[in-house]
């Protein structure tokens, strides 16, 4: 929690196929400039997940994932 507030990420807590996970993500905003030279502004999402014991600790090493959510 004190990761996911100090960076101010939004986290949602899940429970999976018996494993629960906290899970957050920022949205990164492009530059508008970039879209009218290609096809989109280079906006993306980054996010972080990770395992929790019962007691919730975390248990396991972060995943981060990422996309772009507007054309690159």
């Amino acid at each position: 929690m004190r990761f996911f507030a100090s960076e101010k990420i939004p986290v949602t807590f899940s429970q999976l196929d018996g494993q629960n996970e906290a899970e957050g993500g920022i949205d990164v905003k492009g530059d508008a400039e970039c879209g009218s030279l290609a096809c989109g502004d280079d906006s993306a999402w980054i996010g972080i997940r990770v395992d929790l014991d019962e007691n919730g600790a975390v248990s396991s090493d972060p995943v981060v994932v990422g996309g772009y959510t507007d054309c690159l």
